[in-house]
């Protein structure tokens, strides 16, 4: 009995292993890198509108996909010349985690002389990085300082999705209009470890301290991740177009959109021997808009082999702009 009940524990556990990679429905394997388009699937509608004319019926869709990555490494080490402190040696070494979360869920039906299609996506990403790092100080201060550093990256994006799909003879025409909305931020936390009695307060409004109080938050932005917390929506449309050309099926779909209404926040936080203070350049605006599009050609070969051509091309332009 023991050794049956353990058989179905390890069966289920095997299925659960592939059944969530595999995106459910969706027949895309997680370890091929979610190939599209290389083999027909049911979900092609999500790249090319025009395809969810195909189906019959009230057809309804969800999956969700949970990923775990661990940072072990996420080391720098900087060289460099300084007016405070000569030849300097920088020392920054962090790990962490990042958890993300892909969640779908929709329902496709007949509308009029076509299909529609209504959707609800969410992306979720939860990064945590800690480490340390060990800066050179000036000439007034010999030795080394060192921080606790803290990285926190965190992204949500939620997303309304309508799609139509329209037979028109042998051809199939299609649209997309999507409404997004997301929410980004990523925060930096330096502890100072090693702050020297009264070394502060005496130097605090000298030109020497204002030119190594910085340094090290000018160099963790550079090699890790900018201050930022943002909120902004994106409206994006698609037009597609799905067909047979003899013995090639071909599916060509053009994508654009534009972000509106969006606001910008750049913050940093620093301890030294007093409580947390930001430190940050104030509220901005968020702007942006994209272009680009897919195209699929697939030549068939024999019952059964398929020849696939993929195209992507895509453009993105998003600015942060302050005041």
């Amino acid at each position: 009995m023991k050794t049956k009940s353990l058989c179905i524990v390890i069966v289920g556990f095997l299925v659960f292993l592939i059944a969530v990679p595999a995106h459910s429905w969706q027949g895309r394997m997680g370890g091929m890198g979610d190939p599209y388009g290389l083999v027909p699937d049911e979900s092609d509608f999500l790249i090319h509108p025009a395809g969810i004319a195909n189906g019959k019926g009230i057809n309804f869709y969800g999956d969700y996909r949970f990923t775990w990555n661990e940072v072990n490494k996420w080391n720098v080490t900087l060289d460099m010349t300084s007016l405070t402190c000569g030849t300097c040696h920088s020392a920054y070494k962090n790990k962490g985690h990042e958890q993300k979360h892909q969640g779908l869920l929709g329902v496709a039906l007949p509308a009029g002389p076509g299909r529609m299609g209504l959707f609800f996506q969410y992306e979720g990403k939860r990064g945590i990085y800690d480490g340390y790092s060990e800066v050179p100080t000036s000439h007034l201060n010999p030795g080394d300082d060192f921080y606790k550093n803290s990285f926190n990256n965190d992204l949500d994006s939620f997303a309304l999705r309508l799609l139509y799909g329209l037979p028109m003879g042998a051809f199939k025409l299609g649209g997309e209009v999507q409404l997004a909305y997301h929410n980004g931020k990523n925060k930096i936390t330096s502890e100072y470890l090693n702050e020297l009695p009264g070394y502060w307060e005496i130097t605090r409004n000298t030109l020497l301290t204002t030119l190594a109080y910085p340094y090290d938050y000018y160099n963790i932005t550079s090699f890790f991740m900018l201050p930022y917390d943002s909120q902004y929506y994106e409206a994006l449309f698609k037009g597609s177009l799905e067909g047979m050309i003899g013995p090639v099926k071909m599916a060509f779909t053009m994508r654009g959109g534009f972000i509106f209404t969006g606001d910008y926040k750049d913050k940093y936080s620093y301890a030294d021997a007093s409580p947390y203070s930001e430190v940050g350049n104030g509220d901005g605006k968020v702007k942006g808009w994209s272009t680009g599009g897919d195209l699929w050609v697939k030549y068939r070969l024999s019952e059964g082999l398929m020849l696939p051509f993929l195209l992507r091309v895509g453009y993105q332009e998003k600015t942060m702009e302050m005041g």
